[in-house]
């Protein structure tokens, strides 16, 4: 496991994930924004793709992506596992309880096994894990960005993202209601609008760490101001999850000071997160997303049948929630990390 993590981005791993995490499971959830996590996800792993750019030039974009895949593959499959089997004991909805809607109900998960929520093979309310399209369109937006930096270099950056971006946020506001990012699926269109938002906020943090690269010597003159704008930037964010109405536009402001205060050294946030247990719940992240939408489906299923469960105050199910979430995911990282060792031979990878 590579040993080079920034402990403070793995803070923020962590920190954001717990706020996404309660959204499908709306029992306990206290964040009616919660999904805006996916923002800061969407803009970290830009962040990254561009350093992957500069650090790996001579791999191509088919490698990128199956390093991916690789890195995505057993925890997509035993969480994609859990849920048929809930599946088959009629937890989770079977649109036809015939044998022939059985068999078809399961012919269409085969998508989810390919990475293809994001495509829209199959109607988003047949998905057994719809919180999988992330993954999805991380893997096919991440393609599309890395494969522009291959061809275009540096006008990808000056020229096309920026264009893209202003106009997909143009037309995802077109619909109104207040700037929020999440749309349904375009008419008379086979793509989801959430592919539009992956590339835009990939593409954001695209140019930020083009941006960063370029500027973060100079930033160590500024040292108070991006402590500043970076507390500024975690308070805003969790205002923004916390509030009633809809502010998803203007986390796209915020993301960027957050992710350029965990970057530089000596910030508040390298003081509060040196400890290396926020790296290690950092590595963690991704397990819990792929198998929270398993633990959410397991809480329905004990409090329907202990409704004292029903009764505790919303704090107490929160954390205990949250609890089980993360002790899932250690049990799906250290399975998966056997089985990756097992399947392609060599050690884990992150990016």
């Amino acid at each position: 496991m590579a040993t080079n993590r920034n402990a403070s981005i793995d803070a923020m791993r962590f920190i954001f994930i717990l706020f996404l995490c309660p959204v499908h499971c709306p029992a306990v959830s206290p964040f009616p924004n919660g999904y805006i996590a996916v923002e800061f996800f969407f803009v970290l792993a830009g962040f990254f793709i561009y350093q992957s750019y500069k650090k790996h030039s001579d791999i191509g974009t088919i490698d990128f992506t199956l390093k991916k895949i690789k890195h995505f593959l057993w925890p997509l499959v035993l969480s994609l596992v859990l849920l048929v089997l809930l599946d088959r004991k009629g937890y989770i909805y079977i649109h036809e309880m015939s044998p022939d809607g059985i068999l078809s109900t399961y012919f269409i998960r085969i998508p989810e096994f390919m990475f293809c929520q994001g495509l829209q093979l199959i109607d988003v309310g047949h998905y057994i894990n719809v919180t999988l399209w992330f993954i999805s369109i991380l893997l096919i937006g991440g393609a599309i960005l890395f494969s522009l930096l291959k061809s275009f270099g540096h006008k990808t950056i000056s020229l096309i993202l920026p264009i893209v971006t202003l106009l997909g946020i143009t037309y995802l506001r077109s619909f109104g209601n207040c700037g929020l990012l999440w749309r349904p699926q375009l008419p008379g269109s086979p793509l989801d609008c959430n592919l539009i938002r992956g590339i835009i906020e990939m593409g954001i943090g695209v140019m930020l760490a083009y941006a960063y690269e370029i500027k973060k010597k100079s930033l160590d003159r500024y040292n108070t101001l991006v402590n500043v704008l970076g507390l500024v930037g975690l308070a805003g964010m969790f205002l923004i999850v916390c509030a009633k109405e809809n502010y998803d536009t203007l986390s796209l402001f915020l993301i960027p000071m957050i992710i350029v205060a965990c970057m530089q050294p000596k910030t508040i946030y390298s003081t509060l997160f040196k400890n290396k247990i926020w790296s290690w719940l950092g590595g963690l992240s991704m397990y819990i997303y792929f198998i929270h939408s398993f633990v959410s489906a397991i809480y329905y299923i004990i409090v329907s049948k202990i409704s004292v469960l029903n009764e505790l105050p919303l704090a107490v199910s929160l954390i205990g929630y949250l609890m089980i979430c993360t002790l899932a995911g250690v049990v799906l990282k250290i399975i998966s990390e056997k089985l990756y060792r097992k399947t392609f031979k060599v050690g884990i990878s992150f990016f």
